[in-house]
């Protein structure tokens, strides 16, 4: 950040939320699994609620395929 006297918070975004991950552990690895955030965001002065939803693409495939194997397994 520059904090001398040319300082101009418009070159900033400025954001206020909550987020929730949900995660684990599997071999000492933490994964992120899925996660939830919402909040707000200040963009040159204008005002922006925000939502995001994400779920880690790499978990599900893994799921997926364990998922398979069990089936072919029984």
């Amino acid at each position: 950040m520059n904090y001398g006297p040319n300082f101009d918070w418009n070159n900033y975004i400025l954001t206020y939320g909550i987020r929730y991950n949900w995660t684990g552990v599997i071999e000492s690895n933490r994964l992120y699994f899925f996660n939830i955030e919402c909040g707000f965001r200040n963009i040159e002065n204008k005002n922006y609620l925000y939502f995001n939803v994400g779920i880690d693409i790499v978990f599900t495939s893994f799921l997926g395929i364990f998922k398979i194997a069990d089936n072919i397994n029984n």
